[in-house]
Formats: C-alpha cells, sequence, structure tokens
C-alpha cells in the first residue's frame, strides 16, 4: 500500500511538473524546431539569411526581439555577464545572463544569453543562445523563450 502511494505521488508530481512548462509558453507562441534542438518564441519571429562560418547558426527577428544562437565546437560567451545564473534547462547545465548591451546600434538592447557547454555524444559541442529585446518586459518573455529549449 505504501509502495502504491508512493508511485501515485511521483506521478502526480511529474505531471505537475509538466503542466506548470507547458503553461509558461504562451498559446500563441510556435515551436522552432532545428533538427538539433528546439524552442518556443512568438510566432511573428522571422528567420534571417544568415550562416555560420565554422558553426550552425541561426537568427530570427521581429520588430521587438533579435532571437539567435551559435551551436559549434567553439565556445562563445554569454556576452558582459557580471553575475551569471546557473540553471538546469532540460537537464542540460547552463549559464543564464541578463544584463543591457549598450553598445548594440539597434533598438534592441536587453540582452537575454545563456550558455551550454559539453553537448552532444563527445561532449565536444557548446550552445550559446542570445535574445535582444526592445525593453524589460520583453526581456522577461526572452527569459521564457531560452527556459523552453529542449534538445534532441
Amino acid at each position: 500500500m505504501k509502495f502504491l502511494f508512493l508511485i501515485s505521488f511521483a506521478l502526480f508530481a511529474l505531471l505537475s511538473a509538466l503542466a506548470q512548462e507547458k503553461n509558461n509558453v504562451p498559446k500563441d507562441w510556435m515551436k522552432f524546431d532545428n533538427g538539433i534542438f528546439s524552442f518556443y518564441a512568438p510566432k511573428t519571429l522571422k528567420k534571417q539569411d544568415i550562416d555560420g562560418i565554422d558553426s550552425f547558426f541561426e537568427e530570427y527577428k521581429d520588430e521587438n526581439q533579435i532571437v539567435s544562437f551559435d551551436f559549434g565546437i567553439y565556445r562563445n560567451s554569454a556576452g558582459n555577464c557580471e553575475k551569471p545564473i546557473s540553471a538546469t534547462i532540460d537537464g542540460k547545465s547552463a549559464k543564464i545572463c541578463f544584463y543591457e548591451d549598450s553598445e548594440n546600434d539597434e533598438d534592441k538592447k536587453y540582452m537575454t544569453a545563456i550558455a551550454f557547454q559539453k553537448l552532444g555524444k563527445s561532449g565536444q559541442s557548446h550552445l550559446t543562445f542570445w535574445v535582444l529585446s526592445k525593453n524589460t518586459e520583453l526581456q522577461k518573455e526572452a527569459e521564457k523563450i531560452v527556459r523552453s529549449i529542449k534538445f534532441k
């Protein structure tokens, strides 16, 4: 009987966690899937025609945000981050940074960046994912974007 109770409790906890994760993504967002990982973001973001030189690089833009990432064997920093926050996203350790990017010449100056290291079967790949936002309210939305990352 005790065993059945523990199994029921564990199942309830798991389902609650999954429901909470699902609720953190706004219903009008769409899933962006590149075959290596996926993330949710506003459907207004449009893919830009940009290629990486020595890595897999993509960028998406709309009037409020720029979402970009670099996946490859070379590490990128999360930018001018003075106080990174440790996080676990989809079971992977990462560092998240929030700061104002005063050197950016666009109207999007609020940076949310996340860096994952030692990914892939060989542990040789790294992912740096950035979101530049117009204001601090959109920067909170950017955190939801980076926390929605799921690896294949």
